[in-house]
């Protein structure tokens, strides 16, 4: 198995603050981790921890899988619980390290894409003091199947990672359904509902734009569509503008485009005829 250096650069720094005696805040040094690993390649980084409470604390690192519920809710599982866990293949060290006040330390990261991978894979990483596991009900020794990791996840932070098998990839997308929603009131003020369908195998972090056009095509309005994550086989749905807009009865026409880095993955445009 064939080992590379990440090139992952840590622009953001996050200091999550917990409101509660016993601990404060921890800072890390991304919330995300997207790296590329071909098949049968291992991959390493590192991760800042930093302790900005003014007692010390044991902070537990432990990989888990999440997955997103219909309603948008991000929700986190045991370890091996989805078909595309990342979990069995990656590995963090050390799993447990006291953290002085102010004091930083790295963890390194290691990911050992297996060889019949395909399109990607992706778990989470889950850090919480020592102190709260035992003080939910697990014990000092440790914490599987004993405290809820959702429960868990209230009182420390988590690192979402995607891993990309780049040979086997195939991002794709597909809008679903473009429409307008009415929002009320004396004035004509709508809005316009997408719905976007993740059709490839792997996550995807599509943006673009969405433009309303008069009948000679001259543009109205257009709306930035920011960036959002979206796994294989989900769709989300997305309104813009936020406080709706004025617009005159008669035709008009909706066109959005969203891309995945420099590729168009979806478009569509539909006509109007508006009271």
């Amino acid at each position: 198995m064939k080992r590379k250096q990440a090139s992952l650069i840590l622009t953001l720094f996050f200091v999550l603050l917990a409101f509660s005696q016993t601990w404060g805040a921890i800072g890390v040094s991304t919330l995300s981790i997207w790296v590329t690993v071909p098949a049968g390649e291992t991959i390493t980084g590192t991760l800042i921890f930093t302790n900005f409470h003014e007692e010390e604390m044991n902070l537990v690192i432990m990989p888990c899988d999440w997955k997103r519920l219909e309603g948008g809710e991000n929700v986190l599982l045991e370890k091996n619980s989805l078909d595309n866990s990342l979990t069995p293949y990656v590995k963090v060290t050390p799993e447990e390290v006291l953290l002085n006040p102010g004091e930083s330390r790295k963890f390194r990261y290691e990911i050992a894409m297996p060889e019949e991978a395909t399109g990607a894979l992706w778990g989470a990483i889950l850090a919480v003091p020592r102190n709260k596991i035992i003080e939910l009900g697990g014990s000092s020794e440790n914490y599987e199947g004993e405290v809820s990791l959702n429960e868990l996840a209230k009182h420390g932070f988590t690192v979402k990672v995607w891993a990309i098998e780049p040979s086997s990839a195939t991002p794709s997308g597909k809008i679903n359904s473009l429409e307008p929603i009415r929002t009320g009131g004396e004035e004509s003020l709508y809005r316009f509902k997408l719905d976007f369908a993740n059709t490839g195998n792997v996550p995807l972090r599509p943006q673009g734009i969405l433009k309303i056009l008069d009948p000679a095509d001259q543009k109205i309005a257009e709306y930035d569509l920011d960036k959002f994550g979206i796994l294989p086989g989900s769709h989300r749905v997305i309104q813009v503008p936020d406080s709706g807009i004025s617009l005159p009865g008669g035709e008009i026409s909706t066109e959005a485009v969203l891309r995945f880095g420099n590729n168009e993955i979806a478009r569509e445009r539909i006509a109007l005829e508006l009271e």
